[in-house]
């Protein structure tokens, strides 16, 4: 297993616990914005190590769905900032962010679980 892998399961270990904490914004809102960060930082490793971007058109089917909701859970990730600020400072959106959620939980997983299939 590999750092980039390590880093990939540690920041899922971070998304259980902060979702677990959804209701104690002290405790939910540092755990989600570490994993943010963390799954960015793999990101930029996986890019600066292995070129991932220009590798894109050689990909395939299982490659690409991996690169796409990969994609799709950093999306949400930004959408959850915009509606989980929002919340935190009037209570406003409270279901656009639980949606997102739900959309976000499914990607991450589907990202985490398909990452172990990537060369």
């Amino acid at each position: 297993m590999g750092f980039s892998q390590i880093l990939n399961t540690g920041m899922v270990v971070v998304i259980i616990y902060g979702l677990s904490q959804r209701r104690r914004p002290k405790r939910h809102i540092p755990a989600m914005l570490l994993a943010f960060v963390g799954d960015l930082t793999n990101v930029l490793v996986i890019q600066l190590s292995r070129g991932a971007i220009q590798q894109i058109p050689q990909m395939t089917p299982y490659e690409l769905f991996h690169v796409s909701v990969s994609v799709l859970s950093v999306v949400c990730y930004v959408i959850a900032l915009v509606t989980g600020w929002k919340l935190l400072k009037t209570g406003q959106k409270r279901k656009i962010h639980r949606v997102n959620a739900i959309v976000f939980v499914v990607t991450r997983a589907l990202s985490y679980f398909t990452s172990f299939g990537m060369s």
